[in-house]
Parts: C-alpha cells; sequence; structure tokens
C-alpha cells in the first residue's frame, strides 16, 4: 500500500490561490458614470468639464460619451453641468396683435412666428424686412434680437425675456434725421 503525502492538497491549494489572484487581480474595483450626451460632442466642452471635476478624478471622452471613473455622488456638480449644456435648442412663438383694435393695413402681419433657439428668421414686408434671432442665456432668460432694415435706416432691438411669463413690446423706432 502507498501512503499519500498531505503537502500536495496544501500546494495545489496555494496554487489555487495564486491563480485566483492572477485572475481577479489585486486592485479594488473602479466605479465608472458614463454620461451620453444627444446635442452637443463632449470634445466641444472638454474645458468646461475640465474646470469642474476634481483633480483626483480621471476620465475619458469618446464620441458621444464622457466616462469618468469616479461615483456619482463624487461628481454630481459635474453631472449636473453637462446637463444644463447638454440642452436641445428650444422652440419660442412669438405672437402679434396691432397697437389698437381699429388698426387696418394692406400688408397684415403675421398673427404667430416660431423661432428655433440659434437660428434667423425672416419676415418681409413691403418696405422693410424683419430678421428675428433668440437665445437662451440662463435657466430663466432668453434674449430676442430683431433686427429691422428699411430703405433708408436699419435698427436692431434686444429684447431680454424671462420664461413663462408673457411680455408686451413695442417695435423701436428711430428718428430717420
Amino acid at each position: 500500500m502507498v501512503a499519500q503525502r498531505k503537502g500536495n492538497t496544501i500546494s495545489k491549494a496555494i496554487i489555487h490561490l495564486i491563480i485566483c489572484i492572477i485572475i481577479y487581480g489585486c486592485d479594488s474595483p473602479t466605479t465608472k458614470t458614463i454620461v451620453t450626451l444627444h446635442n452637443i460632442t463632449p470634445a466641444s466642452i472638454e474645458d468646461a468639464i475640465q474646470g469642474s471635476v476634481e483633480p483626483h478624478i480621471k476620465y475619458s471622452i469618446t464620441e458621444s460619451d464622457v466616462i469618468f471613473f469616479a461615483p456619482q455622488k463624487d461628481i454630481q456638480d459635474t453631472l449636473d453641468l453637462l446637463r444644463f449644456l447638454d440642452t436641445g435648442p428650444a422652440l419660442y412663438q412669438l405672437q402679434f396683435k396691432p397697437v389698437n383694435k381699429n388698426h387696418y393695413t394692406t400688408h397684415p402681419s403675421p398673427n404667430t412666428l416660431t423661432l428655433l433657439e440659434g437660428q434667423f428668421v425672416y419676415y418681409s414686408q413691403k418696405s422693410k424686412k424683419n430678421r428675428y434671432k433668440i437665445k437662451r442665456r440662463n435657466k430663466q432668460q432668453s434674449l430676442l434680437t430683431i433686427e429691422t432694415q428699411g430703405k433708408n435706416s436699419a435698427q436692431n432691438q434686444f429684447i431680454l425675456m424671462n420664461h413663462n411669463q408673457w411680455l408686451e413690446i413695442q417695435p423701436a423706432t428711430y428718428n430717420k434725421k
């Protein structure tokens, strides 16, 4: 009869332990937070990302994603910034009405104009051309630019509008002299 050696089973256990350590690694797992941007590219706002994230937090940029090697709670301010910057263009609707109810003209103004944020909308009347553009300034306000060009004059009007509030304005008029 042949006796088995007890050392053989201990060495097998140590070998299995070493293999497990090699396969699974010794490092603690890294938490990743992936943010997918839909309206802007991460490369276009890389300076803003770099300025808002802590220096010890690493990140990587792909075509449409920003990968942070940190848990969400450590980068919450940066996530809020990205959510704000990645908003699509907004639609605005301008409604026009005459100055008084007895105002009649042969060339009526449109009742409404729909503006896409950041793009010009043109409206021509017989003696002048109007160009409207709106741009978001912050979460609560937008800036409306109205450019009017006539035969002998040009005017620019800038109107700061609060969101979710009606605003009644009069068109700007300049003396031709």
